[in-house]
Formats: structure tokens, sequence, C-alpha cells
């Protein structure tokens, strides 16, 4: 993703439907939730405050415990990363020189397709330090997780949809465009800028695009989407979430048929998905007539932006401590028609997805395989990957290696094994 940030949001405002508590923060590091195929975070629950706090919902998982002991502030960084007037682009777009005004920021592109970002507020970076206790948490509530969601709660999630936050990034204002074809447009640009005195006297939003050419344009948040949470000109809300890094985690397909024992795998040719919900053969269609599920590369707005929002390298890593490396000579092809539901339009495609369904197969003794967005983030074929899962999962291979699980804190049937990037460069277990 672009410059290194995790996973864009196309809708970065919180559902209004959900409590004022959660609306007036939006996205926090604790959060479990789906990311949808429209671009937003579907929160469901957050595993750091207590059942009774305003911001989880009433429902929750039998036996919901938050993690223990509680988080402390410290273990949280957090600090401005962006200042005002700040934006993130495509690679091939530049801010324009010529005949700019100090009021606003114009864009010019290189390429005939691109996506620009604009915190005209500037942005805060959330990132929690200890994600390993996050990990055995996950290890320990996955299953009654799935069971609540697509039982009690009626989703049909499918295995690898669910999240949980370890980082985000949020402001209170922003600005997104995209654009294609601009190759085809003569003197295209696009302005983005404040109304100034003219946005005070009225209820319009205080940001504006202006574009040239043919482009999708969006400002947030929207007038009054705040009102009754508080918020004023003077005192606003950092509730808009930008970009999240989150946790996955897939079940093994032996634990899944356990759970779900009526579902089916959406590509096995010997079980034609009947009664099944998780994987249903109906076809679902966009606006434009366009299915979804037919091709990574036919997409929604927001997957649009993604593919254009790809970014470069990033450095991850981990603690070696308590986990078997299974070696590098590992089978590095997977299908993707392995990880991709037919029909599905609950959640975005997301590479996390990918790799947590590779790792089940290069250890079949593992439980649950649990992803980091730091795993794929130093990618640098990201966008060839985002249409090919075997060179994802052939990039991931040659950078990390793939290590099980053995602590003693965890029940013995539970197995996990997840990527330890550079591994290979240290301690190597036998």
């Amino acid at each position: 993703m672009l410059k290194e940030r995790g996973f864009p949001l196309w809708i970065p405002q919180p559902n209004m439907n959900l409590s004022n508590p959660y609306r007036a923060q939006g996205v926090c590091i604790g959060d479990v939730g789906i990311i949808t195929a429209f671009g937003a975070f579907d929160f469901l629950f957050n595993i750091c405050l207590p059942r009774d706090d305003p911001i989880n919902p009433e429902q929750l998982p039998d036996g919901f415990v938050p993690i223990h002991p509680p988080l402390q502030k410290s273990d949280i960084r957090k600090f401005r990363e962006f200042s005002s007037r700040s934006y993130l682009a495509s690679a091939s777009i530049a801010e324009s020189q010529t005949g700019q005004q100090s009021t606003g920021l114009t864009f010019e592109s290189s390429a005939s397709e691109g996506a620009i970002l604009t915190m005209p507020e500037g942005a805060f970076h959330e990132e929690l330090c200890n994600v390993s206790r996050f990990r055995d948490y996950i290890a320990a509530h996955a299953e009654n997780w799935y069971k609540f969601i697509n039982g009690t709660r009626g989703y049909e999630a499918h295995n690898g949809d669910i999240r949980i936050v370890v980082g985000c990034d949020k402001t209170t204002a922003w600005g997104m465009a995209t654009f294609s074809n601009a190759s085809q447009q003569s003197n295209f640009r696009l302005r983005f800028h404040a109304l100034g005195e003219q946005s005070l006297q009225s209820t319009a939003n205080p940001y504006s695009w202006e574009h040239s050419g043919m482009a999708e344009v969006r400002v947030g948040p929207e007038p009054g989407d705040n009102d009754e949470l508080g918020e004023s000109r003077s005192s606003q809300l950092r509730n808009q979430c930008l970009f999240t890094r989150t946790l996955s985690f897939t079940l093994a397909e032996k634990v899944w048929e356990k759970l779900f024992p009526t579902t089916v795998r959406a590509n096995d040719p010997n079980n034609a998905p009947t009664s099944s919900v998780l994987f249903s053969s109906q076809q679902y269609t966009t606006s434009s007539g366009v299915s979804p599920a037919s091709s990574v590369s036919q997409s929604s707005s927001f997957q649009g932006t993604q593919r254009s929002l790809e970014g470069t390298s990033m450095q991850s890593g981990g603690s070696s401590e308590n986990w078997e490396d299974l070696g590098e000579n590992q089978e590095s092809s997977v299908d993707i028609q392995d990880t991709l539901a037919i029909g599905s339009t609950s959640e975005a495609f997301h590479p996390s997805k990918v790799i947590g369904d590779y790792l089940l197969r290069q250890a079949p003794s593992a439980t649950i395989a649990i992803v980091h967005d730091r795993d794929w983030h130093h990618l640098k074929t990201l966008g060839a990957a985002f249409s090919d899962a075997a060179t994802l999962t052939t990039e991931i291979s040659f950078t990390n290696d793939i290590c099980l699980n053995t602590s003693k804190d965890l029940p013995s049937i539970v197995k996990v094994v997840i990527l330890y990037v550079f591994c290979r460069l240290g301690h190597r277990f036998s």
C-alpha cells in the first residue's frame, strides 16, 4: 500500500449506526472487525475494553473477557506523522509548481491513472508496541469469535476475513481523488482547496476539489456527520481513519469444517455448494454490472484506489523466542482460487488472506495462521501480487521464514503459524 501505511479505507468515517462513544473516536487499537468490499471497517467489538464499556455492543462472544493485563498507555506509540497540508499520492503525481495558489494544492500526473489522499489538517499515527500479546489472545479466542460472528450475529464471514487493529492513521478532515484515462485528457489537473470564509457562513464542507478532466473526488467528513457527537469547528473529532494495520487470522481447514460442517470449499468440484451460506455460488454484481468476485482486477472504486495506492518496501520483524522454524525450502505457490470465495461481497481482497492460506499449507500441523500487515508491506511487487497470488507467496518465501509456535502459554491443541521476517539471518530452530 502507499508509503507503507497499511490498508487504505475508502470510507474513513465510522458506521453512523454505532454508539456515539465509538463514533466519536472511530477505529482504535483492539477493534475486531471486517474490512468490507466498499472499503469501510465494520466494527464488531474491542478486546481492550470491558464488557460493559459503552463502546462495546450488548452482544459479545460467549465468555468474553478483555485482554489481561490491560494495555498501558506506554504500550501504544502515538504521534503526529503528517502536518497540515500534507498529501500522499501515486508516484506519477506531483504537486504543480506553476500557477499554484497558497490556499490549495494543485496536482498533475505523468500517468493515465492514479490516486491522491490529502490531509489538510494533518494526521496522527497510532501503533501497538507489543503485538505478541494480541497474537496469543487471538489464538485462544479465534474459533469462538467465528462462531459468534457467523452464528449469533448472522454474518457470512469467510475464513480469514476477521482482523484485529494493531495500528491506524487518523485525521479530522481528508480529500480523496482517483482518475483513469488522464492521458486522453488535455491539461488534466486536480486542485484541492479550502473554501475559507465561504464555508463558515454555510453548511458546506470546508474543503473542495476542482478538476479539469474526469475524476472521482470525495471530501470528508460531511457537514453534520459529527454534530451529535459534540464536535464544533473549534473542537474537531479525530475519528476519520485513513489507514488500518491489522492482524488477520485464518483457521486450518479441519478446524473450520468442525465449526461449520455444512460449508464447502468454494473451488471444490466434488462438492457443489447447495445449502452453504458461507461459500455461496450465487453471483452478485456492482452497479456497473461487474461481478466483484469474478476477478481480482475487476473492482469497485475502492479497490481501484487500492491498486493505485501501491507502496514501496517496509522492514518487518519480531521475536524468534518460542517459535519453531519450518525451513526456507518450502513450496511457494498457491492457487488464488483457494483463497477467494465465489460470490463474496462481504469483504475487500486483502494480501493477508492469501498469505494465511499459504502458511497453513506449509505447516499442516498448525490450527491457525496469524498474519500481520507488515509481513507483506516490504514487498516490491505488491502491485502484481494483488492479481497473482503465486507472485505474492513467492516473494514471501524469499524474505521470510515460517515459524510454528511452541509456547507453553497456549493449549497444546492450538498451534499457531506465523511469518518471521529475516529469521534466516539469525538463530535457526531445529
